[in-house]
């Protein structure tokens, strides 16, 4: 995943796709979630930044602050900004 936007990292997809894949490795592991969650957020937040009209991604960003708890980076108030 890491080579993956390193070899597209003008493309928000890659960031989108790779948000994804450590989101999966966040929900199977205990001990990384914290280090795969941030990863994911990151590279929400790089999707965006490359591709600032793509609404799919501010959604996603948007799911992630609902979905992680604020130790992981999860915020309610910037979900709402996002909304």
């Amino acid at each position: 995943a890491e080579e993956f936007i390193a070899h597209y990292k003008d493309d928000y997809r890659a960031y989108h796709t790779h948000a994804s894949v450590m989101g999966a490795q966040a929900s199977s592991s205990i001990f990384s979630a914290l280090g795969y969650a941030e990863k994911a957020k990151h590279s929400l937040e790089a999707a965006i930044t490359v591709a600032p009209e793509e609404v799919n991604v501010y959604q996603a960003l948007m799911q992630f602050h609902l979905m992680a708890p604020s130790i992981a980076g999860g915020d309610m108030e910037e979900a709402e900004k996002l909304a």
